[in-house]
């Protein structure tokens, strides 16, 4: 189970890397078809990635137990980033701080619902449906 804390906090280094590096290319005041297409390609993207890593999970406690170890990490050091916006992405407007955020959590959401989904037994799945 470490390796999903690792994975967790690899993710997030190399994310806000990225966000810090170029992020006002799509995060900034007036980029709304960009931020659409974030916000809209963020869950299959972190469902696909959930999954893979899932896979690796025979039952349904391994399952949650790893869901939890990728989204807690990161969300509690992207709670300490947003905090620090303005030191952690001098490239960004502080305007857009809620909109990262929100951003955010959309991806932690995407990651514990598809984590929830694949726990369930595929029978019940199965009845579900």
């Amino acid at each position: 189970m470490t390796f999903y804390y690792i994975f967790s906090v690899a993710v997030w280094l190399a994310g806000t890397a990225v966000i810090r590096l170029d992020g006002q290319v799509v995060f900034a005041p007036g980029h709304q078809v960009a931020i659409a297409f974030a916000f809209a390609l963020l869950p299959p993207a972190m469902a696909l990635l959930t999954r893979q890593l899932l896979a690796r999970e025979r039952d349904a406690v391994g399952k949650l137990t790893a869901t939890i170890l990728l989204v807690l990490p990161a969300m509690a050091l992207d709670v300490a980033s947003i905090v620090a916006f303005s030191r952690v992405f001098p490239n960004l407007d502080p305007a857009i701080r809620g909109l990262l955020a929100a951003w955010l959590l959309w991806g932690y959401a995407s990651i514990l619902v598809t984590g929830l989904l694949l726990a369930r037994p595929a029978q019940e799945l199965a009845t579900a449906a």
